[in-house]
């Protein structure tokens, strides 16, 4: 069955199954959800924005993505990945186990550990019509519990400004559909503009104009699939002022055109609705 992967992460916190997918050369703007996120790079190379600082990983090799961190991804050239996200709920043990701690690093490159790690989520992209099964659960405890093994966590320490960074990302997300202004932002956070656009760059990896705009696209997306709402409908909605501007943001997140977009999903829900009834 395919994963529509498009919208996975600004409605992951929504969902309470583990999942775990193919991806072809990744891009998300920062955000940040509950889910603990492991993303196995099997060829060419990712780049990546967690908690302000920056990594590049090549395959094979795997970046860990912990819960609550805002990251963004960015592909220059092409990779292949696995993506897999598991919520809090699911795995205890690994919640328990990174409580008030931080990973030195968290890129993962052992090549006995990735082997297991590759061969774990292949598997587990094949069970995904059953993501809460006894099955599902135990790859997920092998690839957590290896990497819980192998890579150094120490006590956290400056969490003041990411917490705030989380804020802010959280208080955009809630008030999307209003006018938001670098000016607006910086009085409601008590910043001045300059010092609220210099954290916010750092930080998120892109201006708050830009930003704005993905996620106000990303919004209506989720209103098209499953509202009945017109495109131009959707683009007011979320705050467009007008067609013209919401077609280009929308191209820029997705790459392909809101009717377009419309289109290929509803193709793979028909193709999921087969296999559902061919199983």
């Amino acid at each position: 069955m395919k994963e529509n992967n498009k919208l996975y992460e600004q409605l992951w916190d929504h969902k309470i199954s583990p999942a775990c997918f193919t991806a072809v050369s990744n891009r998300n703007l920062a955000h940040f959800h509950s889910s603990v996120e492991c993303i196995f790079v099997r060829t060419g190379a990712l780049q990546a924005v967690i908690n302000g600082r920056r990594y590049t990983v090549q395959g094979p090799g795997l970046l860990l993505v912990p819960s609550y961190a805002t990251h963004m991804f960015e592909t220059p050239v092409y990779c292949e990945t696995y993506v897999l996200i598991v919520p809090l709920t699911c795995i205890p043990f690994f919640e328990k186990a990174v409580k008030g701690r931080a990973f030195v690093s968290l890129v993962y490159t052992n090549p006995p550990g990735l082997e297991e790690i590759e061969g774990c989520m292949e598997r587990l992209c094949g069970l995904m019509d059953k993501p809460d099964s006894q099955r599902v659960k135990g790859y997920i405890y092998i690839i957590l519990g290896r990497l819980l093994e192998e890579m150094e966590a120490r006590e956290r320490e400056g969490r003041d400004e990411l917490q705030k960074i989380q804020e802010i990302l959280q208080y955009i997300q809630d008030h999307l559909d209003r006018p938001l202004t670098v000016d607006s932002l910086a009085r409601h956070f008590g910043y001045s503009p300059s010092r609220f656009s210099h954290l916010f760059n750092g930080n998120v990896g892109c201006s708050l104009p830009r930003y704005l705009g993905v996620q106000r696209a990303k919004r209506a997306a989720d209103l098209l699939l499953n509202q009945d709402l017109s495109v131009p409908e959707a683009a007011m909605a979320v705050g467009f002022e007008s067609l013209r501007s919401f077609y280009r943001v929308f191209k820029e997140a997705f790459h392909i055109t809101p009717t377009a977009y419309i289109r290929q999903n509803r193709e793979e829900k028909e193709e999921n609705r087969a296999e559902i009834e061919k199983a």
